[in-house]
Formats: C-alpha cells, structure tokens, sequence
C-alpha cells in the first residue's frame, strides 16, 4: 500500500463504455464467464480486476517516479491493517464511481447489489488495525511515499454462534473463494526462523534449534485518495 502521484485525469476521463469493455473482457477473459450467465459475485471480480488493472499501472509509474526523484520511504509495521471492502473505495479514489455505476447498469445489475458481495478483509481483529489504515491514508493525503507490511491472516477473524445452548467459533474464510486484490509471490519466499536457543561458542552467537517456517509475501492493493 502506498502513495500514487501520477496524473490521474486519464483515469477519470474513463467513460461508462470503456469501463463496461474493461468488465465484459475480464468476465470472458478472466473468469470465463459470459455476461448473461454472471453472477453478482463474477460481476464484483470482473470489476475488481479491472480497478487492480488500473492501480498496477499506476503503482508502476509512481515506483518510477520516485526511483527517478531518489525518494525515500517511510516503511509502516503493524500485526493489523483492517482497510475495509476495497472496490468501492477504490472506484472513489479513482474518480470512475459513476462510471462504473452506469457500466453496471447497461448489464441490467445494481452497483450497489455488486459492492454488497465483497467482504472485509480479516487482516485484524479492532482498532489497532483500524488506526494502522488511517496512518497509511494519512500519509498518502500529506504526500509521503510508504508502504504497510503486516500479516496476511489466512482466518483473521472467528464467527461466533450457539450450538446445543454451548458457544462455539468457526472459521471466517474471507478469502477462500476469491481476493483479487491480493497478489501472492512465491518465487520471493522466505525462510521464517522461530523459537531455538542461543549458544556462544568462541565469541559467536549460534541460534540453534528453531522450527522454519516459509514466509510467502503478498501485496494487497488500495488505492487511497490522491
């Protein structure tokens, strides 16, 4: 997550047509799916695919300018970041809400009923993670390059219910059928060292005896408000 600086009148001179190409070509491109067999669901990640589309080409321009200006990063770690659905966030940020909103409506579909499929990222559990959100919008509205790295929770959350007069938690799988805002890379994983002793042997620490874990790192994009 971080600052996008570039130009975004490109972006917001998007029309409705343009927007409704972008959803019917990831509908048959991405999903495989033809428009009048879609659900509300296929229309939510058809949509939300085209905005991630969007924000990498931005992400890239903005990496570039600031590799180009010598910037540097301010770097924000935290166990939580509870950001909330995304794509009507970021339909906002981008200035193409209304767009899209008439895109949906030339397919006979509510934006509105689409927005309502997505759930809310479990990346957190309360205010912490919320506050770690608005310190990353804060220094996007003052301007300051920075990312977020926090724990991508597989089941962040727990629901609650009552069995046979007893309490008992179940899973939150928010992400198990699709989060297509979320970009896994494997191919930059790491090896994640827990527990162990430490040993001095000769003037040297040894850590010895630790369990390895694989830590595989994904970048979750939001776009916050230029």
């Amino acid at each position: 997550m971080g600052r996008i600086n570039v130009d975004l009148s490109s972006v917001r001179n998007m029309d409705a047509v343009q927007i409704e190409q972008g959803i019917r070509r990831h509908l048959e491109q991405s999903l495989g799916v033809e428009p009048d067999e879609a659900t509300s669901g296929d229309y939510w990640e058809a949509l939300s695919l085209l905005a991630r589309e969007i924000n990498l080409d931005r992400i890239r321009n903005t990496r570039r300018e600031e590799k180009d200006k010598g910037a540097r990063r301010v770097y924000y770690l935290s166990l939580e970041f509870l950001v909330g659905r995304l794509l009507g966030n970021n339909l906002h940020n981008l200035g193409i809400y209304h767009q899209a909103e008439k895109a949906m409506a030339s397919f006979g579909v509510s934006l509105s009923d689409v927005l309502e499929y997505e759930t809310d990222p479990a990346l957190g559990n309360g205010g912490l993670g919320r506050l770690a959100a608005c310190f990353l919008d804060s220094l996007t509205t003052l301007n300051v390059p920075a990312f977020g790295y926090g724990i991508n929770y597989r089941f962040g959350l727990f629901k609650q219910g009552f069995v046979g007069g007893k309490q008992v938690e179940s899973p939150d799988a928010w992400r198990e059928d699709s989060f297509p805002w979320g970009i896994e890379k494997p191919k930059r994983k790491q090896v994640v060292r827990l527990y162990g002793k430490v040993r001095e042997v000769d003037g040297n620490k040894l850590w010895e005896d630790t369990q390895e874990v694989l830590g595989v790192p994904w970048g979750v994009l939001s776009q916050f408000d230029n």
